[in-house]
């Protein structure tokens, strides 16, 4: 918070929930756990989306890295895979770094994006592609082909059925026994306590309380083993199938 110049030097990646993590999600990390852990406890993937950019504007970095050479793609920012992208992004504004990752991930419009939205409403960065000065490369030269992104279900689903798509499209965490090595550490990131450690002869593996879970899948993220899965319902399997 004291230093007088900071420089942001992400990875870029997918993220099941953000669906992107560069410049903006890399300096959530700097917050303490328990505040992450309020965030994840969120009633929509938005409302983490602007918790995200609270945390950024408390004192944004004067300057952004981005490795993007080497990316991951899929259901990251943990279990995804490598994706060669050859590049690497680097810029005073941290939206407009995103913006142009996003592209080369793949997105027309970043600004669709819940993250990338979210700082665009609050004027911290450009509200279009036309406001960046992209030097190096031209915009057609950047969208990656067969990049598959991360599964952003509701920003898939027709704008009349946003308010509800949260409730509809389920991705819930749910355990591989198999892949498990009873770390503990699904339970000790849960914002809200709802995965509990069994007894007696399942000692030791994870058990998720449906009542409790908010879906925020820090579970999955955290997992080292990829032992937590992140289950997709029949409605979100349908719009991943429809936008493929």
């Amino acid at each position: 918070m004291d230093a007088v110049f900071c420089v942001n030097a992400p990875k870029l990646k997918t993220h099941i929930e953000t669906e992107i993590s560069g410049c903006l999600k890399n300096i959530f990390g700097t917050a303490d756990t328990e505040t992450r852990k309020k965030c994840h406890n969120s009633t929509s993937w938005k409302r983490l989306a602007d918790a995200i950019v609270d945390v950024y504007s408390v004192k944004p970095p004067q300057f952004h890295v981005m490795d993007a050479i080497e990316s991951m793609e899929g259901d990251g920012p943990s279990h995804g895979r490598p994706a060669k992208t050859g590049f690497v992004l680097a810029g005073a504004n941290a939206l407009a770094v995103d913006w142009a990752a996003a592209a080369i991930m793949g997105y027309d419009n970043p600004a669709d994006i819940p993250l990338l939205a979210s700082v665009v409403s609050r004027g911290m960065g450009p509200a279009s592609r036309g406001e960046i000065s992209l030097v190096g490369a031209e915009w057609d030269e950047l969208p990656l082909k067969g990049f598959k992104k991360s599964s952003g279900y509701v920003r898939a689903l027709p704008v009349f059925l946003r308010g509800v798509g949260y409730r509809l499209v389920s991705v819930t965490p749910r355990l591989d026994p198999d892949k498990c090595v009873k770390c503990g550490i699904c339970a000790s990131v849960c914002p809200v306590g709802a995965i509990l450690l069994e007894r007696g002869a399942k000692a030791g593996f994870p058990s998720v309380e449906k009542h409790k879970c908010v879906r925020c899948l820090c579970c999955h993220e955290m997992c080292p083993t990829g032992a937590m899965t992140a289950h997709k319902n029949l409605f979100a399997r349908l719009i991943e199938k429809s936008r493929a």
